[in-house]
């Protein structure tokens, strides 16, 4: 059994597979200083091998393909028929010099990965795995139904044949074409054709049976060439993937565009995906490539590339929007949702693991004094950001809070805080284009960040549609949803919360002092479950945009709940070991605002907090709470009405 073989039984039989450890988007800015760079994706190709695609964003280099089986050090390019070109360019600068266990060492200067100083880069990398990924070499013997051994081990949703002795096209053959003869390539913009067929038979879970020669004549099987085959997989309720090893995270299949873009294709996957490949097969159309880390918006425009142009991302334009349980097309163009037009596309799931700390959820730090880029704070995340608050607490007022998320990227308000309800605006760039952090760069050092992870048990975003009734809402907490705050993004309206402990009558507005309402039937009067949440038809106003973020109930790692204030002191117990890294408290019975505590502000002796109304500042002379390893301890504060003798207090913590 070989080492890979090995590795991956030892994995069946222990940890669960995640989809992070085995694919990632992962954005880099390039140094073209002469020295190999490593970037952290987080992906092992060192002991699996695989697969990394390169492309630069910033400019117009051809795309640049590296592999374990071909020789990472040596390269092909997706856009073009070369030949494996194993000297790098005409300076012998390599793409890739090396991959480790948790990402890869771009090259000297190669413009596949590093051709312009802090030129932007993004790299999909896919590690060989079962019922995921898979790639095989073999050398051509120019016969007819040939079978090709691999260990996919599953159903076969894609392959992918280049040669690497001599110029050819990119060959494929897609589970949603129309039969076994019918063909597409990855460099052209041709429609399905039944002499581009390269396969005899449909692959197995152990072989793929190849024609001779192949549509251009050298293009699958040519006596004496060498080929390497990318093989990927399609997950149909059998991937065995995540905690309890029964989710898929790959599917290759099929859909017909109706032309709308207000109401486009709905493309169900049963998962969220984080990266998507479109293809026309019945209309001559180059194919289209998105991912969550360039940028989808489910309400603004998406970052586009083309497989097969080397031309940069240019300016956005409106695709596609990630569902939590698949996509939705948002266009009348033909290369994506042409009315009547047929199409194949292969979808990779979003990031699954569950929180198991506090700190990768969560995260709150000020900005730095040079304001670099990106992301211009003082502490690095550690963590993909998928929603955050952004304030300035300098000289003794806060600046408006500046709120936004990844799903809907260039959408912000920064009128979270006004009594009128906040309206949400269009920001110029991408704002969550990195891989720590937000923003090109921060304010300086008053500048307040808060930046929250979605991680299945404890936080997650969602954004839809309203169709003008009452609506169940997919998401994908997967665990208890504490509190969730709801905001519309293309109208100016409050912003309501829902609280487990208030019931499913019960909210709260996020941008008042008011205590909460009962009584209220927005949430359809149905308690949300781990997978959905309901909102009446006044939170479902026909073809409106909307937003939810979810807080999760996740032992030791954030807890919602509430206490009764006794007027002194005393401890809240949320389960915790180590204090807490951020804390929220309301008052619900009467008037009282959303007060909020953070680590970047923990330890002193008065332990500084904002609260959500215009320019209140940072209040660092009152004290309020002190640490307490199980949670936090609660103090009687009476200026801002804080434990308060008989009042109920709605909180919201993060574990340290």
């Amino acid at each position: 059994m070989s080492g890979w073989k090995k590795l991956a039984a030892a994995s069946a039989a222990s940890d669960p597979v995640n989809v992070e450890t085995i694919f990632s988007s992962t954005l880099y800015r390039a140094t073209d200083n002469g020295n190999a760079t490593f970037v952290q994706s987080g992906t092992d190709l060192l002991t699996n091998g695989g697969m990394i695609w390169f492309k630069c964003r910033s400019s117009a280099f051809n795309h640049a393909l590296c592999d374990t089986v071909t020789g990472i050090q040596n390269n092909l390019i997706p856009n073009r028929t070369d030949a494996l070109d194993t000297n790098g360019d005409s300076q012998g600068r390599r793409v890739c010099d090396s991959v480790q266990t948790n990402g890869f060492t771009y090259g000297t200067g190669n413009t596949g990965s590093n051709g312009t100083s802090n030129g932007e880069y993004c790299a999909w990398s896919f590690a060989k795995q079962p019922k995921f990924f898979t790639c095989v070499s073999y050398t051509g013997d120019g016969t007819s139904g040939r079978s090709i051994s691999h260990d996919l081990d599953c159903d076969v949703g894609m392959v992918m044949i280049k040669n690497l002795t001599r110029a050819s096209d990119w060959h494929i053959w897609h589970r949603g074409l129309s039969g076994i003869n019918y063909g597409i390539t990855l460099n052209q913009n041709y429609s399905e054709f039944t002499n581009g067929g390269i396969l005899t038979a449909t692959p197995t879970s152990t072989t793929v049976t190849i024609k001779n020669p192949g549509y251009d004549g050298a293009g699958t099987n040519n006596n004496g060439d060498s080929y390497v085959m990318y093989l990927f997989a399609h997950n149909n309720n059998n991937g065995g993937f995540g905690n309890t090893s029964d989710k898929d995270i790959i599917k290759c299949g099929s859909f017909t565009g109706n032309g709308s873009e207000s109401n486009g294709t709905v493309v169900d996957l049963d998962f969220e995906p984080q990266w998507v490949w479109i293809k026309a097969r019945t209309s001559s159309q180059a194919g289209v490539m998105f991912d969550n880390m360039r940028g989808v918006s489910s309400a603004e425009q998406d970052q586009v590339l083309y497989p097969m142009y080397n031309s940069a991302e240019g300016n956005p334009q409106s695709f596609i929007a990630f569902r939590p349980d698949g996509f939705q097309l948002q266009t009348d163009n033909y290369e994506a949702n042409g009315s009547g037009v047929g199409y194949v596309y292969m979808a990779i799931r979003r990031p699954m693991a569950e929180a198991q700390t506090g700190a990768e959820v969560f995260k709150a730090t000020y900005g730095n004094a040079s304001g670099s880029q990106p992301p211009g704070w003082s502490s690095p995340t550690g963590f993909v950001v998928d929603a955050s608050f952004d304030l300035n607490v300098g000289g003794g007022s806060t600046d408006n809070v500046t709120w936004g998320a990844r799903l809907i990227q260039n959408r912000y308000t920064d009128q979270i805080q006004n009594q009128s309800g906040n309206f949400w605006y269009q920001w110029d760039g991408q704002n969550y284009d990195h891989q720590n952090g937000f923003r090109d760069s921060s304010n300086g050092t008053s500048d307040l960040g808060y930046m929250w992870q979605r991680k299945p048990g404890a936080f997650d975003v969602v954004t839809y549609q309203g169709n003008g009734s009452n609506m169940t809402i997919p998401h994908n907490l997967s665990g208890d949803v504490g509190m969730a705050w709801h905001t519309r993004l293309d109208s100016t309206e409050f912003t309501w919360v829902y609280a487990k402990p208030l019931g499913n009558q019960g909210r709260i507005q996020l941008n008042a002092n008011y205590a909460a309402n009962t009584g209220e039937t927005n949430w359809n009067s149905t308690t949300p479950t781990d997978s959905n949440f309901y909102v009446s038809s006044d939170y479902a106003v026909n073809n409106a945009q909307y937003m939810l973020m979810l807080f999760g109930n996740l032992s030791g790692v954030s807890k919602v709940g509430t206490f009764t204030g006794n007027g002194s002191n005393q401890n809240i117990d949320c389960g915790f070991s180590n204090g807490i890294r951020l804390l929220m408290i309301k008052k619900t019975n009467s008037t009282g605002y959303f007060y909020f505590w953070d680590e970047a502000n923990l330890g002193t002796t008065n332990q500084p907090f904002w609260y959500i109304k215009n320019q209140t500042g940072l209040i660092s002379n009152q004290d309020t709470i002190d640490t307490y390893s199980a949670g936090f301890n609660v103090k009687f504060n009476t200026s801002q009405s804080i434990n308060t003798n008989g009042d109920t207090y709605l909180f919201y913590a993060v574990a340290a």
